[in-house]
């Protein structure tokens, strides 16, 4: 009869911690156990921002119309377009093809990073994959932005204009 209880013990203390180490995978980790993450350009917003999460991107969201890459105006009639989307998700058109990415933004900072894109891989005429090229080049260089009569203007780090665009009615 020993022998039951001792096995039937072990058996309790086996589930025991079976329970308690699923119960732990399960969990959210906390900031002392996070797991390790790829790099991304995206920066953190500052937490203790007067402004809810769920409102710091509707200054952004809608459809914007590529004008100028750096200094240079778009092809007439390119479809180079950033779409944001109101749960930080970035969609759009890098002038041939598409791309999606996520996008982190602080509106009282008018802080704004981006996601590493993905972006579809068809081959269009030479002018438009250079410009496709630029496009691409300088999202991952953008640190904050302005908006003044619905034009969007994109700035990197220096506060030099990356790219510049309209609001899409």
């Amino acid at each position: 009869m020993n022998k039951i209880n001792i096995n039937g013990l072990i058996l309790s203390c086996v589930a025991l911690v079976s329970v308690s180490l699923l119960s732990a995978c399960a969990s959210e980790p906390n900031s002392e156990q996070a797991p390790t993450k790829a790099k991304s350009n995206i920066k953190k917003i500052n937490k203790t921002s007067p402004v809810p999460p769920e409102y710091t991107n509707r200054q952004l969201t809608g459809a914007w119309q590529i004008e100028f890459i750096k200094t240079k105006p778009v092809i007439d009639r390119s479809p180079a377009q950033l779409v944001f989307l109101a749960n930080n998700k970035l969609s759009g058109s890098a002038t041939c093809n598409n791309l999606s990415a996520s996008y982190n933004v602080d509106n009282i900072k008018q802080t704004l990073a981006f996601s590493p894109a993905a972006v579809t891989r068809k081959m269009c005429p030479a002018a438009l994959m250079e410009q496709e090229t630029r496009f691409l080049s300088v999202l991952n260089k953008i640190s904050h932005y302005q908006i003044k009569q619905s034009m969007l203007y994109l700035f990197n780090e220096k506060d030099v204009i990356m790219l510049k665009a309209s609001k899409v009615e």
